[in-house]
């Protein structure tokens, strides 16, 4: 899978995080997703953009958190591919 296919699919993860917090369906920061989405945004238009939301990640949400997870993962794949 392409990088810019696993942002896409990333953004949409997002999206519907979000849409369940709205639901109160989830106890996920909205103000942390909002701020992850626009930078996954930016990461697909410049590839040497160097996010901050992995550290934000590591720093407060839950290890086990699958979508954190997910997160970091293409993360790491993101930081070699530059």
């Amino acid at each position: 899978m392409q990088l810019s296919e696993m942002n896409s699919e990333l953004q949409e993860k997002v999206i519907d995080e979000i849409a369940r917090v709205d639901k109160e369906e989830s106890k996920s920061e909205r103000h942390q997703l909002e701020f992850i989405l626009a930078e996954l945004q930016k990461m697909n238009e410049n590839p040497a953009l160097t996010p901050a939301f992995p550290r934000m990640i590591v720093d407060f949400w839950d290890y086990p958190d699958p979508l954190g997870q997910e997160l970091l993962k293409y993360y790491e794949i993101y930081k070699k591919d530059r």
